[in-house]
């Protein structure tokens, strides 16, 4: 992840090409983030990016219709799971 908060800023900066981001979100969308861990792991790190960045990683690398049906299933077999996450705020929110 800290590596394409890096390639992210860079493009939004002009300093790197377009290419270097595709390439991570190509491997990204490989399927990591539609997985419980994964989902965990976002609900973590996006806490620690501006809202830009969240919405952009959503559209780009989580497909929100699986990651609807996944969350479904979270709460279909642990209906606590979201509780025992970490309650951490961004600012702009």
């Amino acid at each position: 992840m800290v590596d394409l908060f890096d390639i992210y800023d860079k493009v939004e900066q002009g300093l790197v090409e377009t290419k270097h981001l595709d390439f991570r979100v190509h491997v990204l969308r490989t399927g990591i983030f539609r997985s419980p861990l994964g989902l965990r792991a976002w609900n973590f790190w996006k806490t620690t990016r501006e809202k830009k960045f969240v919405d952009w990683f959503e559209q780009n690398i989580i497909d929100q219709k699986e990651l609807e049906k996944l969350v479904n299933e979270m709460n279909e077999k642990d209906p606590k799971w979201k509780k025992e996450e970490s309650i951490i705020f961004r600012i702009d929110d």
